[in-house]
């Protein structure tokens, strides 16, 4: 049986990475990003929030701490669970 150049690939990558290999595609690709940009907007913007707050209640480091402190809390949070749904599709 003759095998497409495109599932020959997958599995010359199968054998090279082990049973399992993922194929990156755009969709993959930019899911991986989005996560990235979760992960990342609330503590960026925490600390954004916070210096602004500080500078208007005069609190200086306590309020950009604190906020910023929130957004690791949050992007972690979103990280799980994007990554929970990942794996829970690629078991499908």
């Amino acid at each position: 049986m003759w095998l497409s150049s495109t599932r020959l690939a997958r599995r010359a990558a199968a054998n090279l990475f082990g049973v399992g290999a993922i194929f990156w595609t755009a969709g993959k690709a930019a899911r991986f990003t989005a996560i990235g940009f979760e992960f990342s907007g609330p503590i960026i913007a925490g600390a954004i929030a916070g210096h602004y707050l500080d500078l208007y209640l005069h609190t200086d480091p306590w309020m950009t701490f604190t906020l910023f402190i929130t957004g690791v809390i949050l992007g972690f949070y979103r990280l799980i669970r994007e990554l929970q749904l990942v794996q829970r599709t690629m078991r499908e």
